[in-house]
């Protein structure tokens, strides 16, 4: 059965590997990062598991697009997170990639999951597992536009020039 396609396109890769993404956009004048909060579990970034047929940048593409409906966005692996202070049994290996998207309409619901736009200024209490993933891509992405033409992504097709300045 391993080579049927179709078992295969349902399989999930192990339990302990998943695709995160940080999603950054311009939204009400700031720089801000959308968070999931799945109940109890406290506010964390968007993602899920990684199925066996997609590669994981298509994984995280797929991410993207089911949130925000969006097919063509900037998209870059940032790092592979995998801390071993836990026991093995519960050990969690997240493969984090930070998209750009201009201001986009994000839907009212994602499958009843609450989520919401928070400035990077302001992030709330995380989950600890992510709590040093949005300050490093931000990071990241600071030294990126540096030297790179890559904050015109997260701009909207129309834009002004006081917008482009804005946004650098």
């Amino acid at each position: 059965m391993l080579n049927d396609p179709m078992s295969l396109s349902h399989r999930f890769l192990p339990e302990c590997l998943e695709i995160r993404v940080v999603l950054f956009t311009i939204h009400q004048a700031h720089l801000q990062v959308l968070l999931l909060s799945e109940g109890d579990q406290g506010w964390q970034l968007p993602g899920g598991k990684i199925l066996a047929n997609l590669s994981l940048e298509k994984t995280a593409a797929e991410c993207v697009r089911k949130i925000t409906g969006e097919r063509q966005t900037y998209l870059e692996q940032l790092y592979t997170y995998g801390d071993v202070s836990g026991s093995p049994e519960t050990r969690l290996i997240s493969i984090v990639y930070f998209a750009l998207i201009p201001d986009a309409t994000i839907p009212q619901s994602l499958d009843g999951i609450e989520h919401k736009w928070f400035p990077v200024s302001g992030v709330p209490v995380i989950v600890p597992a992510h709590a040093e993933i949005i300050p490093y891509a931000l990071r990241r992405l600071r030294y990126k536009i540096e030297y790179s033409a890559v904050g015109f992504e997260l701009l909207p097709a129309v834009f002004t020039l006081t917008d482009l300045q804005h946004t650098y």
